[in-house]
């Protein structure tokens, strides 16, 4: 079995279906035609981008209430989804996110707040993962002054924590979120980060938004420091996107990823035409994200103690405690913090929701996670879900349906009707193209394949050495890319009959194919084989690791290069 501290959590896919009810073909329908049984139970998970922090309304704003505690609040996009989606009036719907929620975290305490029977989940998390409070202090605020470390430091730790251990940890959570909901119609929505920054615009470059005045020279919002903190936010949700790819991989696809960033576009920090950092008062309505300044509520609403307001808090306490004679940055005078404030009471709601989404950007959200749910759940007869063969459909698996079952061919797929007709699986034609998860790029030599994506076929192109594809958002096959590169030289190799120790951190992949991916990093000895259909949106195509040698586990889809030591003595 794979090694890992949660190894016990993970299981097989033939254990998460294990709870699907089986049917006999010989079945016969019911006498009477059922209607498709509505969403009825909708769960919101995650972090404080899923809580709504300062969105809208307290849900319940008593001191010490788990809503306050949480910083829930009724603007927050599953508020705004529950309300946009059919049937929201009679649907059950539970708020369970919390600020500053881990993976861990919500798998420990939120998950098990969830009814088994749920129809849709929504999700947002692995911020805290990688360290977001400490990138808006070290790169943004600077709210320890000379003690808040080195921006690109704290970039550097939050990318290598996104390539190393964000993918496991969220696998894990949204491995957990499946084997829970035991509906086959159950829709679970990860949804991903924004990037804050027009990185274009040149009015920036010559301000701070440090807290302190002293801290101002030399953290100017540059092009190049915007840049790098959008970078940052790309690849995490390449992550988030690719943990979601790795479940179609596998025939699991209850499971969709949201990347709504695109709809931010106009509405980040550094938009042409605005002053930076904004000033007490100012209507920024256009901005979709809080800022220091951006008016909410009253200067004494308090939200719980967690979560990066109350790291933010008590780096600014540390920092008077260091150097009584630091002053204020003139823009947040009116609502600054002073030597001796009392917080136990709660963080200052004026601090504790920077940087997190406004009212109308919720909206967005809601409107990205909406135009997911249009496709892939029947809302018409004219707009069906799809189900690809090879597979089989039983009308008892349906809401409403009977059970009786029908094969689907490879290459066909059926229309999921909305009643008890039994459907026709339509071969030899391309269904509609299926919305992409999140269009990045893939690296040479590597093969794509279509039949990876949800929707795809299964033609695979070959991407040659030194050439990339941009990974397409529809079904069109992408064309290679090529720099004209010489290829790398050949790496050295040694006689595979060199003895050489191999050491305990190879991989062996789970029962029934569910495969989560290593830690990137990982060593793999030989004599071994390495599949790049172990990383998400990759071909079939294999390595043979010869004994002795090994390679360094990737975390996108280049082929690795063996390396060789030779033994010494």
């Amino acid at each position: 079995m794979l090694s890992s501290p949660r190894a016990s959590a993970i299981v097989s896919i033939a254990t998460l279906l294990s709870h699907l009810p089986i049917f006999s073909s010989a079945s016969a329908l019911p006498a009477e035609i059922l209607p498709r049984a509505p969403q009825t139970k909708f769960f919101a998970l995650g972090d404080s981008f899923a809580s709504g922090i300062a969105a809208g309304r307290y849900v319940n704003g008593a001191h010490g209430s788990h809503e306050w505690l949480c910083s829930q609040f009724d603007q927050a996009y599953s508020y705004q989804l529950n309300g946009l989606l059919a049937g929201g009036d009679s649907r059950k719907f539970t708020q369970v996110s919390c600020s500053g929620y881990t993976t861990k975290d919500v798998t420990d305490y939120e998950l098990p707040q969830v009814d088994a029977d749920v129809d849709m989940m929504t999700l947002t998390v692995g911020g805290n993962n990688v360290g977001f409070g400490a990138i808006v202090n070290a790169c943004v605020y600077r709210f320890t002054a000379s003690a808040s470390g080195d921006c690109d430091q704290a970039l550097a730790d939050a990318e290598n924590k996104i390539s190393t251990t964000l993918w496991n940890e969220v696998w894990n959570t949204v491995f957990g979120v499946l084997h829970k909901a035991t509906k086959p119609t159950f829709r679970l929505y990860l949804t991903g980060y924004v990037k804050y920054w027009n990185a274009d615009t040149d009015q920036c470059s010559n301000a701070a938004w440090t807290y302190w005045k002293a801290s101002a020279q030399g953290n100017e919002m540059t092009k190049e420091r915007r840049k790098k903190m959008n970078d940052l936010a790309d690849k995490m949700n390449s992550v988030l996107a690719s943990v979601v790819q790795n479940f179609h991989n596998n025939n699991e696809h209850r499971a969709f990823f949201v990347n709504y960033d695109a709809a931010f576009e106009g509405h980040r920090f550094c938009e042409s035409g605005v002053t930076e950092p904004s000033q007490p008062g100012e209507d920024r309505s256009n901005t979709w994200v809080f800022q220091y300044n951006t008016p909410v509520g009253s200067l004494t609403d308090t939200v719980g103690l967690q979560g990066p307001g109350a790291e933010w808090i008590k780096e600014i306490q540390e920092a008077f405690a260091k150097d009584p004679s630091l002053k204020v940055n003139d823009a947040y005078a009116a609502q600054a913090l002073r030597p001796g404030d009392d917080f136990s009471g709660g963080a200052p709601l004026f601090i504790a929701k920077i940087f997190h989404p406004t009212t109308p950007g919720h909206t967005a959200i809601a409107n990205a996670i909406k135009h997911i749910a249009d496709i892939v759940t029947p809302t018409s007869p004219n707009d069906p879900f799809k189900q690809f063969g090879p597979s089989q459909f039983c009308m008892g698996l349906s809401p409403g349906g009977g059970n009786t079952c029908i094969d689907i061919p490879d290459g066909c797929y059926i229309n999921v009707p909305r009643d008890n007709t039994i459907p026709t699986p339509i071969c030899g034609k391309k269904p509609a193209l299926a919305i992409r998860a999140a269009p990045a790029q893939q690296q040479g030599p590597s093969q794509f394949c279509m039949g990876l994506s949800h929707g795809g076929g299964n033609t695979c192109i070959d991407i040659p050495d030194g050439c990339y594809i941009n990974i397409p958002i529809d079904n069109t096959f992408p064309t290679p890319i090529c720099d004209n590169k010489e290829p790398e030289p050949e790496p050295e190799t040694v006689d595979p009959e060199d003895e050489v120790v191999d050491d305990d951190t190879q991989l062996l992949p789970l029962e029934g194919g569910l495969v989560p991916r290593a830690q990137p990093g990982q060593k793999k000895w030989g004599r071994s084989k390495f599949c790049m259909s172990l990383s998400p949106g990759g071909g079939q195509t294999c390595i043979t690791i010869s004994k002795g040698c090994y390679i360094i586990i990737p975390i996108d889809n280049t082929i690795p290069t063996q390396h060789c030591p030779r033994q010494r003595g």
